[in-house]
């Protein structure tokens, strides 16, 4: 039997992930797709591709932004070619935006939302660790059927439930009854 990679893609929407300095110390949000190429423990996995789809700071996304990442995420799931979509956002509203995308989208695709409570130039930097984490739980058979899911701090939250608790901290994003973990790129959900 011959095994087939999954293909996952990573919907770019903006945010503190992908924020950095100009020469003017002036905050740009620029295109993650070459950072999330270096990937390599997810080669022979998956293949992953990346959609620029929008280029905003969290506190500008707004509804009709949410909807437009709603019909993008069907258009993609239509054309029959992702086992796995992670969304890359900003925090501000990230909860408003995974629970509206809970109920905008319906699939049982595994869809992973992440961003980063921490610049990428920062010593503690927790963006790449959270996009990580994220793919590795789009990647995930356990993960189908859950709805929307939001990945923070190696913590798996629905988006019905998930709340952002605090300003600066990596494990900001949380609720009351975490569906699971990734350790070392191990998804484990305890609840479904």
């Amino acid at each position: 039997m011959m095994y087939q990679k999954k293909h996952i893609e990573v919907l770019l929407l903006g945010g503190t992930v992908a924020c950095v300095l100009d020469e003017k110390g002036q905050s740009k949000t620029v295109d993650l797709s070459s950072f999330i190429q270096t990937f390599h423990e997810f080669d022979g996995i998956a293949d992953i591709s990346t959609n620029s789809f929008s280029n905003l700071k969290g506190f500008e996304m707004t509804i009709s932004d949410i909807i437009k990442t709603a019909n993008e995420i069907k258009r993609i799931i239509a054309e029959d070619r992702v086992d796995g979509i992670v969304v890359v956002m900003g925090t501000n509203v990230m909860e408003e935006a995974a629970f509206g995308l809970n109920l905008l989208v319906q699939t049982d695709i595994p869809i992973v939302v992440t961003g980063a409570m921490r610049v990428p130039h920062a010593r503690s930097a927790d963006g790449p660790g959270n996009l990580s984490s994220s793919i590795s739980v789009a990647l995930s058979d356990s993960s189908k059927g859950l709805g929307v899911l939001v990945l923070f701090n190696d913590t798996i939250h629905s988006a019905d439930y998930v709340q952002k608790q605090h300003t600066l901290n990596p494990g900001a994003l949380t609720s009351e009854f975490p569906l699971g973990y990734v350790a070392e790129g191990s998804v484990s959900l305890r609840v479904r």
